[in-house]
């Protein structure tokens, strides 16, 4: 009998966990300068890639202390919707836990799978008074503006806008970035715009690390992709 009363309590508890877990779905923008899309050799590319955007379904599912960003396959997938997955870094899930970040490499340049890159949470935002009501909820504005030594020795400058809800208590958002006082609803890449769609409590998902690969961090996945890009390029 007293084992029964210790396994009810630890029962209850478990089944509250699994029905912690909050459900968030995005819509997904490409962003393209007008000249990008007034260069003749890969305006009409860009333009259909533009037009496919609306097929890009995403969501994240979290609790407490993990997330997964994935791409949810819509009815309408071809390989423009392909190339919009590739410039916006969907196309493999994101496993994000407190400090870092887990995805595999996709298919572009090597095998699919063949790493897991695991990255460190980027923290070094700058947070704003700027408010905004996202959807009846107040969300607050962070930048984060920073400088990347891509392999090939070029600096290339980031330049990231989130909107996060305090109001709703996690630290995850969409392709791994995170590390704010509260839950992303919009994020601004360089290349993208994340926007919330919809928002779903008490998602049931048991979220589990299951990416397999060899694992690098995303500096030393730069690095092998850079050089398979050169071999690739210059292969007779």
């Amino acid at each position: 009998m007293k084992k029964l009363i210790y396994i009810i309590p630890f029962l209850i508890i478990c089944c509250n966990i699994i029905g912690q877990n909050t459900l968030i779905k995005y819509s997904y923008e490409s962003k393209f300068t007008k000249e990008q899309l007034e260069n003749n050799e890969i305006a009409a590319v860009l333009k259909d890639v533009v037009a496919n955007d609306k097929n890009i379904n995403l969501e994240l599912v979290f609790n407490d202390t993990i997330s997964i960003f994935r791409y949810i396959d819509g009815l309408n997938v071809d390989d423009f919707s392909n190339i919009a997955k590739s410039i916006c870094g969907c196309g493999q899930p994101y496993i994000q836990h407190k400090n870092f970040y887990y995805t595999n490499n996709d298919e572009l340049m090597m095998e699919k799978n063949s790493y897991v890159i695991k990255d460190t949470i980027k923290k070094n935002w700058q947070i704003t008074n700027e408010t905004k009501n996202i959807d009846g909820l107040i969300c607050y504005k962070a930048t984060l503006n920073e400088i990347e030594i891509q392999p090939n020795g070029m600096p290339y400058e980031h330049n990231i806008i989130a909107w996060f809800c305090p109001s709703i208590p996690s630290s995850f958002g969409p392709i791994g970035f995170g590390g704010l006082p509260g839950t992303i609803l919009i994020l601004e890449t360089n290349s993208s715009i994340f926007k919330v769609k919809e928002i779903i409590k008490n998602n049931s998902e048991r979220i589990v690390n299951n990416l397999k690969g060899k694992i690098v961090t995303k500096k030393e996945f730069d690095a092998i992709s850079y050089k398979s890009f050169e071999e690739g390029m210059f292969k007779e």
